[in-house]
């Protein structure tokens, strides 16, 4: 129900998702299934969860709701809350949620990205499930093992833009430099669980038939001129090359011819999309900048109409008071009339001077 005089206004529908993401750091050795999250405050006051995913996505919005319904000191129009489930997967519970006894026409989804912005709309989103059937046969040559780690990751709606790296593009990047100089074997590759997070962390094992030392320093320096693209915006990670020695074992054969093809692809892709996200960037600050404009506008507007009506009121106490003063000045002009003219009556005599007081008594009459 509403509260504080608002019990009358149309209902409005709050949502927010209950499923959250399980993420956390290689080194952690928390188990998210049955141990609660270790929690820590930062030093700018932010809630934070150590080696972990806080579940702020979208818990923040099942918190928000609760303590609204809690609160009945906060004047509110009729509520009604909505949780789904299953949001980070492909928004299953919102597409199985059943309408028919909601009465609110206006909903409000609690689940953005920027304290104090109203967003009137979605981007979407697309998932694209990709397989391939790999050979294999034995192969022998030097397994070397490639680690990307240390890297911010974050999630895919809300970092995706910040220029952070993906360390699966890192490695097939990676891979694409080394073949230049030996051929390449697949042998392991292990990198992401989520499909909407930035992968921060991958491991890929390969063999390589060639000199592997000339594929060690070809990759030292891919990797001195990769880092500087995103050294400003994702500095802290790095890359770790090992040597594991001569290996005998089985490793993929398909996938090398195909993989500098598929890295030239995805360096187009890659470019189409920066350019698409510094373009959507400048729309984005274009429409921040004209929305603060015009607030600007109006809060001006609202001041000098405050003062426009503070004038008139100045003005309008100011005329009042002249008119105040006025009559009292004519009341008080025939109150001495009057006076005088009793006071003479005392001392006249005849019928001229008796005519001449009457004249004036009825000259004071008309003035009170």
């Amino acid at each position: 129900d509403g509260t504080g005089g608002l019990e009358d206004r149309p209902a409005v529908i709050l949502q927010g998702h209950l499923d959250m993401v399980l993420a956390k750091t290689p080194d952690c050795s928390l188990d998210m299934e049955r141990e609660g999250l270790q929690i820590e405050v930062t030093e700018d006051g932010f809630v934070r969860a150590k080696g972990t995913t806080l579940g702020a996505d979208n818990g923040i919005a099942v918190a928000m709701i609760l303590a609204l319904l809690d609160d009945g000191s906060i004047p509110h129009p009729p509520l009604e809350a909505v949780f789904t489930s299953d949001e980070e997967i492909g928004l299953l519970g919102a597409a199985a949620l059943d309408c028919s006894d909601l009465r609110g026409r206006v909903m409000m989804n609690l689940d953005s990205e920027e304290e104090g912005y109203l967003t009137v709309g979605c981007a979407g989103g697309a998932r694209c499930d990709i397989q391939r059937n790999l050979r294999a046969e034995r192969s022998q040559g030097t397994l070397c093992r490639v680690t990307f780690s240390g890297f911010a990751g974050g999630h895919s709606g809300m970092e995706i833009g910040r220029g952070r790296a993906n360390t699966n593009q890192l490695t097939a990047r990676l891979l694409t430099a080394v073949e230049q100089v030996s051929p390449v074997r697949l042998v392991r590759l292990e990198g992401g669980k989520l499909d909407n997070a930035i992968t921060a962390h991958t491991e890929a094992e390969f063999l390589l038939s060639g000199d592997a030392e000339q594929a060690r320093e070809a990759a030292q320096a891919w990797w001195q001129e990769e880092r500087r693209s995103f050294a400003d915006t994702d500095g802290a990670g790095d890359m770790v090359w090992e040597e594991l020695g001569s290996a005998d074992l089985e490793a993929c054969t398909e996938a090398d011819s195909r993989l500098a093809e598929a890295e030239a692809q995805k360096t187009e892709y890659t470019q189409q999309l920066a350019a698409a996200r510094g373009e959507a960037a400048r729309i984005v600050e274009n429409a921040r900048k004209q929305a603060d404009l015009a607030y600007s506008r109006r809060l001006e507007e609202a001041e000098q109409a405050v003062q426009r009506l503070n004038e008139q009121a100045a003005r309008q106490r100011e005329a009042d008071r002249a008119a105040m003063l006025a009559e009292a000045k004519q009341e008080i002009a025939a109150l001495v009339m009057l006076t005088t003219a009793k006071v003479s009556q005392r001392t006249l005599n005849g019928e001229t001077d008796q005519a001449l007081l009457n004249q004036l008594l009825d000259e004071a009459g008309d003035g009170v």
